[in-house]
């Protein structure tokens, strides 16, 4: 694997994530960025469809306040995200488990295609669940530090096709939650 770093930006529009609470920034992403139906946001997040729609549509007016009390917002990226970002991707394409644990929070929010949504409460775990959604790109896949949706991320390409994409949110100083985009359906509004 192709541990090089290049900053890339994959373009989704939703500068708004810095201001939404986790269940309006979850319903936001996925119905922007994975293009999920609201049938099927409201089943992984156990709301109803009309919920989603609201915050959905709450979400995307400028200066709309949620209900659900704001318990942390998204910090703006900065050198230190890109630093874990790169202590976490040199860490992963070795497979070093040791290496990734301290970059992890003491729980991590992890969900890929077609997964439930998982809370990993051993840093161990995480490391090793990292590790394998990097190892699942393949040794040919260059992977680079980019942005989605103003979040640090992971872009892995194969032959210059967009393999993947593993978002991370970064709190405190840790990576506290993944989210692993590999479906090509999950991928196109992405390319």
């Amino acid at each position: 694997m192709n541990a090089a770093l290049r900053t890339v930006t994959v373009p989704a529009g939703a500068a708004v994530l810095g201001r939404l609470s986790p269940t309006e920034r979850a319903v936001f992403v996925l119905r922007e960025s994975f293009s999920y139906g609201f049938r099927e946001i409201a089943g992984m997040l156990d709301l109803s469809e009309a919920s989603c729609r609201r915050i959905h549509r709450a979400a995307r007016r400028p200066g709309v306040r949620s209900p659900e009390p704001r318990r942390h917002r998204l910090a703006p990226l900065d050198g230190r995200h890109d630093e874990i970002v790169d202590r976490f991707l040199a860490a992963a394409a070795k497979g070093d488990l040791d290496g990734l644990e301290p970059i992890l929070a003491d729980e991590v929010v992890a969900r890929a295609d077609g997964e439930e949504t998982t809370l990993i409460h051993d840093r161990k775990a995480a490391a090793r669940r990292a590790a394998g959604l990097l190892a699942g790109f393949g040794t040919r896949a260059e992977v680079e530090r980019g942005e989605v949706n103003g979040q640090p991320a992971l872009v892995a390409r194969v032959d210059g096709e967009l393999a993947g994409v593993i978002i991370m949110e970064i709190a405190e100083g840790r990576v506290s939650a993944l989210w692993s985009v590999l479906s090509p359906a999950r991928l196109a509004p992405l390319r």
